[in-house]
């Protein structure tokens, strides 16, 4: 398998997860801060959301071979980490250890991509 079908792969799961992660949370009422900060919330909410469209725009363009794609991955990935330390410091603040370790992971598999993307690995 080559780093186009990883990262490509990578980005479509990761978006795919997203979404299905905050649909579950908004759907079963997990997110008790929309009573007490509505915007803070709503704001972080739209950002995950719109990093999540940009991985599965980018992932498909990936996998493709659109001449952009590696461009718009780049730009993606740097939106999830940006939401990866921002998630971790949200429950790190909670004391939830596991999840923060499961983001660490994250963290560490999307600066791995994006070296790929940004090095031209993938073109």
């Amino acid at each position: 398998m080559d780093a186009r079908t990883v990262a490509g792969g990578y980005a479509i799961a990761v978006g795919l997860l997203m979404v299905l992660l905050w649909t579950v949370l908004l759907g079963t009422g997990q997110v008790p801060e929309l009573r007490t900060a509505t915007v803070e919330v709503g704001l972080h909410v739209l950002a995950e959301v719109l990093t999540a469209l940009a991985l599965l725009v980018s992932g498909v363009g990936v996998l493709r071979e659109h001449p952009l794609a590696t461009r718009g991955l780049s730009v993606a990935l740097g939106m999830l980490g940006y939401t990866v330390i921002n998630s971790a410091g949200y429950y790190g603040q909670l004391g939830d250890w596991p999840i923060v370790g499961l983001f660490a992971v994250l963290g560490v598999l999307t600066v791995r991509t994006a070296s790929w993307a940004v090095r031209g690995t993938l073109e």
